[in-house]
Order: structure tokens, then sequence, then C-alpha cells
């Protein structure tokens, strides 16, 4: 699936936020809203077909000169919402950059 079409979906509303993405907002500080943003307004850096899942990324305003760089697993298997398994910051210790995995 194409950033376009889980942008569209996710657009109208047609999402669900896992448990995992929950946990993961209240530990590190951000939001379904933040979360919504970065899927609207971020591009895919990594697919998963196998899973029907890709990992989306974006900077995420949190003030007016402020970003937090935000991943969002999104997962599009269900016909009818696209489902936001996980979302974090990314941790320098496992991304080279936002958008680049360390290489182990």
């Amino acid at each position: 699936m194409d950033i376009e079409e889980i942008q569209r979906k996710v657009g109208v509303g047609q999402y669900a936020v896992q448990p995992d993405a929950v946990i993961h907002a209240v530990k590190e500080g951000f939001t379904e809203a933040n979360m919504v943003y970065a899927v609207l307004h971020g591009k895919i850096i990594e697919e998963y077909p196998e899973r029907d899942r890709c990992l989306v990324y974006a900077d995420v305003p949190i003030g007016r000169r402020t970003f937090m760089r935000l991943h969002v697993v999104c997962e599009y298997w269900d016909a009818e919402e696209i489902h936001f398994v996980t979302a974090y910051v990314p941790d320098p210790e496992f991304w080279e950059t936002p958008v680049t995995r360390r290489r182990r």
C-alpha cells in the first residue's frame, strides 16, 4: 500500500491505535494527535510487505520551533482502517539518523 492511500484513510479517521503505541506515547511524551500528524505528513522509510506493514517517519511540531522525530508502524491488512501498531521516538542507539538504522 502506498503512503497516499494510508494518508487518505487516516485523514478521514479510518485508523485504530493499538495498545503498544499508547504505551510508547505515555512513556515518551507524545499523543495520538502526534501519531496522526506523523502519518499525514510523513514518508515511508521501511516496508514490510510480508506483514502488511510499513514504517512512517516525520518531524512532528511540538512548539513554534521545536520538532519531535516520530516513527509510526502502520499495518494495512484491514480493508476498513489503518492500525498504528506501535509508535516511538527513534533511539540513537538503533538509528544512525531518523531514517537510517545503525548496522550491527
